[in-house]
């Protein structure tokens, strides 16, 4: 039987809801490091359930603008998925330390959305 990777491991645990909310929190922590696309497309499925808590929204969007930023990405129609408090973190992230990944119009569009203007 093959062994998972370290993020599959970590996107199980996310994904585990009978695992401790810190457990959760530090995979999406370190989901968000990993540069690894798999972890971005986990965090956005959390990022994009307006049914889960906004906690752990909050911690995959952070995680999100991490990745984006890291592996110089930016998916609009994933983006677009995402809870609106969700888009507003991964953008102010992303405009904080990249803005370019974010081509126009779309960029003045959500500026304007989150009154980043």
């Amino acid at each position: 039987m093959k062994m998972k990777d370290r993020v599959q491991l970590l996107i199980d645990i996310l994904f585990d809801l009978t695992a401790r909310e810190d457990e959760r929190e530090d995979a999406i922590m370190y989901l968000g490091e990993s540069k690894d696309l798999r972890a971005l497309t986990a965090l956005l499925k959390i990022a994009s359930d307006p049914n889960n808590d906004d906690l752990l929204v909050g911690d995959c969007a952070e995680s999100i603008g991490e990745l984006c930023v890291s592996m110089s990405c930016f998916e609009a129609e994933s983006f677009k998925q995402m809870v609106p408090f969700a888009q507003k973190t991964v953008f102010r992230i992303i405009m904080a330390r990249n803005p370019n990944l974010i081509k126009q119009p779309l960029r003045d569009e959500l500026a304007k959305k989150f009154g980043e203007v």
